[in-house]
C-alpha cells in the first residue's frame, strides 16, 4: 500500500521537477526567476527524500551487494543535492579516493550518503564546509563525512539513531535511523563524533570480505 501511494505521489513530482529544470535553463538572464525555480526543485527533492525514508522505514530491507566506487555514489548524491548547497554557499570538499571500493547495495548507499549529507547541510551555516574522505584498513573499508556546523550534544548522540529522535524543529527523525538500519543490513557500523559546538563527523565502516 505504502509503495503504491509513493508511486502515485512521485509521478507528478517528477513532472514538476522536469519542467522546473527546463524553466531554470530558459531563465538564465532572470536571477529572480531562477531563484524561484531552484526553490521548486529543492522542494520536490525534499519531498522525494521524505518518501524514500518512509518507505525504507516501513519495509524490510533487502540488499543486493556488489562492488562500487564510493566516488560514483558520492558524485550522484552531490549532483542531486547541489541546489541545497548552492543556496547556503556551502563548500563541499571531496577527498574520496577515485579507486576506493565498497561492497554494498548502491541505491541503498546513495540513501545513506544523502541522509548524512542532508543533515550536514542543515547543521552548517552560510558558507559552511562539508568534507568527505575514504579510508581502508585490513578488514574494513569506509568513508567519513565531517561538517563544521553546530555540533551534536552528548545526550543527543546517545539516541541519534533511534527513530523519531531529531534536533531539527521540522525534522521527521527518520533519516539517521534509516542510515543505521541500512548499514547494519550490510553488517557494517556507523559512529558519530562531535564536540557539541563546532563539528560533527559520521564514520561508516563496512567489512571487506575474503
Amino acid at each position: 500500500m505504502a509503495a503504491n501511494i509513493a508511486h502515485d505521489i512521485r509521478n507528478p513530482l517528477g513532472s514538476i521537477e522536469l519542467f522546473a529544470s527546463l524553466l531554470e535553463r530558459d531563465l538564465k538572464k532572470n536571477e529572480s526567476g531562477q531563484k524561484l525555480t531552484r526553490s521548486i526543485i529543492k522542494g520536490v527533492r525534499t519531498i522525494n527524500s521524505i518518501i524514500s525514508n518512509i518507505l525504507l522505514f516501513t519495509k524490510e530491507i533487502q540488499i543486493e551487494k556488489s562492488e562500487h566506487h564510493v566516488a560514483d555514489i558520492v558524485d550522484d548524491v552531490i549532483l542531486y543535492m547541489q541546489h541545497l548547497m548552492r543556496d547556503k554557499n556551502i563548500k563541499f570538499i571531496n577527498k574520496i579516493d577515485e579507486e576506493h571500493l565498497i561492497s554494498c547495495d548502491m541505491e541503498l548507499f546513495k540513501q545513506v550518503v544523502m541522509n548524512i549529507v542532508h543533515n550536514a547541510i542543515d547543521a552548517v551555516g552560510t558558507e559552511g564546509k562539508i568534507v568527505m574522505e575514504s579510508f581502508s584498513e585490513e578488514k574494513i573499508s569506509g568513508f567519513k563525512v565531517t561538517d563544521n556546523g553546530t555540533g551534536i550534544g552528548t545526550d543527543m548522540r546517545k539516541k541519534l539513531f533511534i527513530p523519531f529522535q531529531t534536533t531539527k524543529a521540522k525534522g521527521t527523525g527518520l533519516g539517521l535511523a534509516i542510515v543505521y538500519k541500512i548499514i547494519k543490513a550490510h553488517e557494517g557500523n556507523i559512529t558519530v563524533d562531535s564536540d557539541g559546538c563546532s563539528f560533527t563527523s559520521f564514520t561508516i565502516e563496512l567489512p571487506i570480505k575474503g
